[in-house]
């Protein structure tokens, strides 16, 4: 195995040996630096295996392509580059002990009333430990389906992993709040509540370290880069893509019509001003 760190983005990639690495899968920068291999990457405890081809997924982009009428048409003939890659993320599920406090309606004079209690339930989440992708695209690829996993095999190395970014007590850390506001927003739902906060305590906290399936894409359109990814289950997309400035500059001429055509409505609704009053001026002898 060889591990590449990005200068540029900070990821961090352990690949085969036999596969040769020239740019950096999360934003093409070449300035790659070799991590000295003190010690052998570690190994995830599970996968969630791929549902979806090479090709599969060059279907999808080419879907994905045209799935806007904003995007230019000449995009639908563009080439991609499409890798495969496992993507780190913590898998954290814990009992929620949630004390919480929020307002219901009530016959009162502001129309509401405080409540509080506690709730206790049992959540799970996925917590990133990637630094190549952005919070904002996790999201958007999300969800996956953990229930086919499986442990990680030799054959699995035969696909470039992202290492993580976050260890297990940073992930811990960061699922509390958002297990906080999972319990707030459950309990708001069935209480019919409003303006909801808690404080949790987690109970009986297991937390596994997996891989996600992905497919890394990029593309070149007017002399740039763009990149996408692929979820490697359900073949989500998240990405930019290039607009079309043809549409775009006829969207932005008919919204400044509207605008004068509306303006000029409510001018003429409107009473003309009344003339000044005459100015008498008073002269001393």
């Amino acid at each position: 195995m060889i591990v590449v760190r990005c200068d540029a983005c900070g990821g961090k990639v352990a690949f085969d040996a036999d596969v040769g690495v020239v740019r950096c899968l999360f934003c093409a920068s070449v300035a790659l630096e070799p991590v000295p291999a003190d010690e052998r990457p570690p190994l995830p405890e599970d996968v969630v295996p791929f549902g979806l081809d090479r090709e599969s997924a060059q279907e999808r982009f080419r879907a994905w392509t045209r799935a806007s009428w904003w995007r230019p048409k000449e995009l639908a003939s563009v080439a991609a580059e499409l890798t495969a890659l496992w993507l780190p993320a913590w898998h954290v599920a814990a009992d929620v002990e949630t004390h919480w406090a929020a307002l219901e309606r009530a016959s009162t004079k502001s129309g509401q009333r405080p409540r509080a209690g506690v709730d206790v339930g049992t959540e799970k989440l996925w917590i990133p430990a990637s630094l190549g992708l952005t919070e904002a695209e996790l999201a958007g690829l999300a969800p996956f389906d953990d229930r086919r996993r499986r442990g990680f095999a030799d054959e699995d190395l035969a696909i470039a992993r992202e290492l993580p970014g976050l260890s297990e007590a940073g992930a811990r850390t960061r699922a509390l709040p958002l297990f906080e506001a999972i319990r707030c927003r459950s309990i708001a739902s069935r209480h019919h509540l409003s303006q909801c906060r808690g404080s949790a305590r987690l109970h009986a906290v297991a937390s596994h370290l997996r891989v996600l399936p992905i497919w890394i894409g990029s593309f070149r359109f007017r002399d740039r880069a763009w990149r996408f990814v692929v979820n490697g289950q359900s073949g989500r997309i998240v990405g930019r893509a290039p607009l079309d400035r043809v549409k775009v500059g006829i969207a932005l001429v008919l919204a400044a019509i509207v605008a004068i055509v509306v303006l000029a409505w409510i001018d003429r609704d409107r009473p003309p001003p009344a003339p000044p009053e005459p100015t008498v001026v008073l002269s001393a002898r």
